[in-house]
């Protein structure tokens, strides 16, 4: 579960939040000699030059007998502030004390008493006097509104003042509505103070992020489009606007695209400041937390003690829970690792400090609570752990709404309690409620938005807790279902949308879901490239933002638009998860469905066949099966000692003793397109011992079973058809490489065979009709000049490549033939997203090329780059790969495979030509993995 409230980075833009503004910021930020100049600065600029000047100047205002007392009083109230943004808090409230003892003195009331007011409110918050704070937030909000329209600047200062008090008393509600009125003030000034402006609307999408309220994102966008069209790229408030788009990010999912953002953010933050601060601790944890959910537990490990020790030195009073939460984070990680008994003691530690440094009924209590009870129930210690989530779920309950995620969790933990306590019927019954919300919830929003979100990653773990009560209770159809939604593949929501597409098209709507869909592709280019520009520094994303906002205007529209012409689609392009009999009765004779599972204490596996379930599970925690998992890959990706302990191994996590009967007979074993199998084929694991000098002899999986991988459990069909008598089109070969992977020349090698596999394939295929796009025909242009859908075979043999493998790409792509000439469009990179953009009605897609089975990017889901972008365009099913390949061998086994395809059960084609393949004595390695083991059937 996760832990605190989910995304600690967001409260940088909260524990920043008491901005001072004597006036509109001028460009320059030197040292000037007048008040006025030095009203003109920008008090959230880079804070130790802020200090600077401030510092000579009330230096020398105090060094001048003939100072006003009001001059004084000015000139001390600039560096309390500029003390404060230094983070030398106690320094700056003795200065504002001592400010305040001269404006008290003064005949008449300043004309910059309510930001005095609003800056010693803040300053009394950090040092935890929440009460006077309170106070003098009060009269600073009275003083600035009797200024009428020209307060506005400092009501804002005032409201902004409301919220930290709000905060630190865990309102959230109160902190909501006070920052988001700061915003709006600001918004609303004659001369709007734009990086304070930046600065409320990020804390107001802070809060509503914490809060879950359905606005977040778009209040979040506010604050970075504002910034990017008012703010220099260098400004520190743009850390806000890192932070904005990594949360959003971070909400879809998109864990490997957010980590470059929150790095950029870190780094921005340490050039500003020197030491520790709640800038700093925001976003290295929420770094440790996005390598944590990538599954990077080790790493995640030392970014969340690091964390854990600044907390302790800060003991910020803005953020009183930082401490107790940072150990918190710790635990969760630790029992990631299957390190329980160290997992309880930093939950136990954690708590201890909530307990300690927070008032009683404070909800950061009870979400500690429910992490320690997560710990004490992995060790068995289920009494002690029902009183913890007992009483942290009622002060969550108290804090949230029931569809909160954080009480959700905490209600499936509570289930897994009591279903090890025997109660299996009552925890059941919690269980199936608490996920029931939960889909609702992540499927809402894979439905309703417009951005890419990676379902696999959105839903949450929580999901693990079910599956392991439905189990406990012997709810084999509450465990399939709950199994399926850990699964989830990245191409759930291409399909769904496709086929409400679909639908739409035949009430006659084509136009209008075109129109979105061309909207989406839009957004999609214009948040990628946005995002690389914020985390490179660059100063186009200022042109970006715009753009971005636009598009995403444009897509909010042609959704609109389809919706009130098809009420249905939103309805039909949410994911769909089938039923236990439902997934039986799409299952043919001799089909195993097979379901691995890594639980955060253990690896599980549930089989379905048409009249039959099982399960069985390994104690291995999941950080130990994924690292099984990727020995298995790497020693399969090129000639070597091929590592047979770690492949025996596996299959026997893969196939507990408890489902290897109902497997051992499969004539084809189906495998989902996630989990920790989805960047290797399964056809690589040992069913017994093997001699690695003797691999020709190796007991395969795939001597006993075709393997097939199915991207989307609610679509399942029956075994292939025959391929209909449709054109074939070939694709590949192209003439070199195109200028924009010069640099890449030696990591891809010469494809010799590439033209003569296309040529063998449309033989083996014999078509009506064949077309073959080679040399320096093999062009984007030529692409698009064909009329796709009528190809009933599409194949390309050329390289592949991941996102981030070469500079400039950031997403996956097929090489073809290109020039320095015409963009984009003859760039000879056929990229993910243009892919995506084709209209296809393939039977079979076939990517003889490398690693186009790999996900968006390093780091992303499998079949989430190319696949799914396939998917997207139309193809029912496709041929991919999970490693580089050897030219002769992807020529071997694609015209073998699509040779023997001709039955229409393309997985046993390709299982009988990686068999073939592996017996040939000619052919160097040819028994190795490397060589026969890179492609993978995916049925879509």
């Amino acid at each position: 579960m996760s832990w605190g409230r989910g995304v600690e980075g967001l409260i940088g833009a909260l524990a920043t939040a008491g901005a001072l503004a004597l006036a509109q910021p001028a460009a320059g930020q030197e040292a000037l000699p007048t008040i006025e100049q030095m009203r003109a600065r920008d008090v959230l600029a880079a804070p130790e030059g802020e200090l600077a000047a401030w510092r000579a100047f009330t230096a020398r205002v105090l060094a001048d007998p003939a100072s006003p007392p009001e001059l004084v009083a000015e000139s001390r109230l600039g560096l309390a502030i500029a003390l404060m943004y230094a983070q030398a808090n106690a320094d700056g409230l003795a200065e504002w004390q001592a400010a305040d003892a001269l404006v008290a003195a003064l005949p008449a009331p300043p004309a910059f008493l309510a930001r005095h007011q609003a800056t010693g409110s803040l300053l009394l918050t950090e040092a935890a006097r929440l009460d006077e704070a309170e106070a003098l937030a009060r009269a600073a909000l009275a003083t600035a509104q009797a200024a009428g329209p020209g307060g506005l600047v400092d009501q804002a200062l005032a409201r902004n003042a409301q919220g930290m008090i709000a905060f630190a008393r865990n309102d959230l509600a109160a902190a909501e509505s006070a920052f988001c009125t700061a915003r709006d003030l600001g918004l609303a000034a004659p001369s709007p103070y734009h990086a304070m402006v930046v600065n409320d609307a990020s804390s107001c999408g802070a809060v509503k992020y914490y809060l879950e309220r359905p606005d977040t994102l778009a209040a979040m966008r506010l604050a970075s489009d504002h910034a990017h069209a008012h703010l220099p790229p260098d400004h520190p408030k743009m850390g806000n606007v890192l932070n904005s788009a990594y949360a959003v990010l971070l909400r879809y999912g998109r864990y490997a695209e957010a980590e470059p953002l929150i790095r950029r953010h870190l780094e921005l933050e340490r050039t500003l400041r020197t030491g520790d601060a709640d800038e700093i601790y925001d976003p290295l944890s929420l770094l440790a937390r996005a390598l944590e959910l990538r599954g990077a537990y080790a790493d995640a490990e030392v970014l969340f003690r690091a964390a854990a020790d600044m907390a302790d030195r800060l003991r910020s009073a803005t953020q009183p829970w930082a401490r107790g939460r940072a150990r918190g984070n710790l635990a969760v990680v630790l029992a990631r690792q299957g390190r329980l008994d160290e997992a309880e003691a930093e939950a136990r530690a954690g708590v201890e400090r909530l307990v300690a440094e927070l008032e009683p009924g404070n909800s950061n209590i009870g979400s500690g609570q429910v992490v320690w009870a997560d710990q004490l129930e992995r060790l068995g210690r289920r009494d002690e752990a029902l009183a913890q989530v007992d009483e942290g779920l009622a002060l969550l309950s108290a804090e949230y709404p029931p569809e909160h995620s954080e009480v959700i969790a905490a209600r499936l933990i509570r289930a897994r309690v009591l279903a090890g306590l025997g109660r299996t019927a009552e925890a059941l019954e919690q269980s199936r409620e608490a996920s029931g919300l939960f889909a609702k919830q992540m499927f809402d929003l894979a439905a309703s938005e417009t951005d890419r979100v990676a379902l696999s990653r959105v839903v949450p773990r929580a999901f693990a807790d079910h599956v392991a009560v439905a189990l406990a209770a012997g709810d084999m159809g509450e465990a399939v279902q709950a199994a399926q939604l850990l699964l989830l593949s990245e191409q759930g929501i291409s399909n769904a949308r496709i086929a409400a597409g679909a639908l739409a098209r035949e009430e006659g709507l084509g136009a209008a879901v075109d129109r979105l869909e061309a909207a989406r592709a839009a957004v999609q280019a214009a948040d990628k490239a946005l995002a690389a520009a914020q985390a490179s520094g660059s100063a186009d994303a200022a042109d970006l933002a715009p753009r971005l906002a636009a598009a995403r205007d444009e897509a909010a529209a042609a959704q609109g638009a389809l919706l009130e012409a098809f009420p249905q689609y939103a309805e039909l392009a949410r994911p769909q998860v089938p039923t236990l009999g439902e997934l039986q009765a799409k299952l043919g004779a001799g089909e195993v469905l097979v379901l691995p599972l890594a639980l955060p204490d253990r690896a599980l596996t549930i089989t379905v066949t048409r009249d039959a379930v099982a399960w069985g599970q390994a104690d291995l925690p999941p950080m130990q099966v994924a690292a099984l998992a990727e020995r298995v890959r790497l020693s399969a990706q090129s000639p070597g000692a091929f590592d047979v302990s770690a492949a025996r191994a596996l299959h026997d996590v893969v196939f507990p003793a408890a489902v290897r009967d109902l497997a051992t007979g499969a004539r084809e074993l189906l495998f989902p397109a996630a989990g920790y199998l989805a960047r290797l084929s399964p056809a690589v694991l040992l069913t017994g011992a093997a001699d690695p000098a003797r691999l020709a002899d190796a007991p395969w999986l795939v001597r006993r079973s075709a393997i097939r991988v199915v991207a989307d459990l609610a679509r399942l069909g029956p075994a292939d058809a025959p391929l209909a008598a449709r054109d074939f089109l070939g694709v590949g070969a192209p003439d070199g490489l195109p200028p924009a992977l010069a640099s890449a020349a030696a990591s891809l090698p010469p494809l010799p065979r590439a033209r003569a596999e296309l040529d063998d394939l449309a033989r083996a295929l014999a078509p009506p009709g064949a077309t073959v796009l080679a040399g320096a025909e093999a062009s984007e242009s030529a692409l698009a000049t064909l009329d796709l859908p009528r190809f009933g075979v599409i194949a390309f043999a050329t390289h592949g490549l991941v996102g981030g493998e070469v500079a400039g790409l950031d997403e996956p792509a097929l090489v073809l033939a290109g020039s320095a000439e015409g963009g984009s469009a003859e760039d000879g990179l056929l990229t993910a997203s243009e892919i995506a953009g084709m209209k296809l009605a393939a039977d079979w897609v076939i990517l003889s090329a490398c690693d186009t089975a790999a996900g968006q990017s390093t780091g992303a889901p499998g079949y989430s780059g190319l696949a799914r972008a396939f998917a997207q365009a139309g193809a029912r099913s496709l041929m991919l790969s999970h490693w580089r390949v050897r030219d002769d061998a992807a020529a071997f086994l694609s015209v073998e495979t699509l040779r023997r395809a001709g039955t229409g059960d393309r997985a046993e084609a390709l299982r009988q030509a990686q068999l073939a393949l592996m017996a040939r004595a000619d052919l160097a390695d040819a028994a190795h993995p490397a060589v026969w083991a890179p492609f993978a059937i995916l049925d879509n």
